[in-house]
C-alpha cells in the first residue's frame, strides 16, 4: 500500500513532524477517551474530504475498542449536516472496519 500524503509529509519534512507531534499532544492530553477522540477525530476528517484519514482512523478507533456501530453512527450523525459529502468516507470507513 502507498504512503499516505500525510505520511509523506510527516516522515519528509520538518513541518510535518512538528505537525504530528501537535496531534500527538492533543490525542495525549485530551479529557476523551482514545475511543472516543478516534470517533470525533473521524467526523471531523470524513466532513473535510479525506477519505485516507478516514480509513486510517476507523483503523485506530477500533483498536481503542470502538464497535461498527459505534462508527456508523458517527456518520448518522453527520449525515443530517453533510449529507452525501460523507459518502466517499462512510464506504471507506465501514471497509476498513472490515478488514483485518
Amino acid at each position: 500500500m502507498a504512503k499516505s500524503n500525510y505520511t509523506t509529509m510527516v516522515q519528509d519534512t520538518e513541518v510535518g513532524k512538528r505537525f504530528h507531534e501537535v496531534y500527538l499532544h492533543c490525542m495525549e492530553t485530551s479529557v476523551l477517551e482514545p475511543k472516543v477522540f478516534q470517533l470525533v477525530f473521524i467526523a471531523y476528517l470524513a466532513s473535510s474530504g479525506s477519505v485516507s484519514g478516514v480509513r486510517k482512523h476507523t483503523k485506530d478507533a477500533k483498536k481503542f475498542g470502538a464497535s461498527r456501530e459505534e462508527v456508523q453512527a458517527v456518520f448518522q450523525a453527520g449525515f443530517t449536516v453533510a449529507g452525501t459529502i460523507l459518502a466517499d468516507s462512510y464506504i471507506a470507513a465501514m471497509e476498513s472496519y472490515d478488514e483485518p
